[in-house]
């Protein structure tokens, strides 16, 4: 009988253990989608902003030129990124590296543009790599677009794991 009792006490423990792993899992999950989805939410309000100010073409136009209006990057702050950075844990390595970096880059660049707008930088010395790292910057934010979307909405053939 105490043998059945102490059976049924492990058993009935293991099986709280399990449920309990099984929930914090969905949890974990639940929140790496909803923040990769939020992120994805902000980056691509970012790039849709820049292409409708049509900045790297102001950028490739002033390098002939130098007396140009030129529209500036989306400021900071990035409320979304800047409320859930201590949480980039969650998405798995090379992502969170990426997403900094996208968001640092962006900051600075945005400090860039605005400086040679206000007419406090001079020269094509400045444009011509200002303009490519914003290029590369663009391209970055298709990477990380890519990656984040694969997080917030996996497809139907990763769930079922590696064959």
């Amino acid at each position: 009988m105490a043998v059945a009792f102490a059976t049924g006490v492990v058993i009935g423990a293991a099986i709280a253990l399990l449920s309990a792993l099984a929930v914090t899992k969905f949890q974990l999950r639940r929140h790496r989608k909803a923040l990769a989805s939020a992120l994805v939410g902000e980056i691509a309000a970012i790039v849709r902003e820049i292409e409708c100010r049509d900045v790297v073409e102001q950028l490739r136009r002033a390098t002939d030129r130098l007396q140009v209006s030129l529209t500036c990057l989306p400021p900071r702050p990035y409320p979304v990124f800047e409320a859930e950075a201590g949480r980039l844990d969650r998405l798995a390595a090379p992502l969170p590296r990426k997403i900094a970096f996208f968001y640092t880059r962006m900051g600075a660049l945005a400090e860039d543009v605005r400086s040679f707008a206000d007419g406090e930088l001079r020269g094509t010395e400045y444009l011509q790599p200002l303009l490519g790292e914003l290029e590369a910057t663009m391209s970055l934010s298709d990477e990380v677009l890519r990656d984040l979307r694969e997080v917030a909405n996996p497809s139907p053939l990763h769930l079922l794991g590696r064959a």
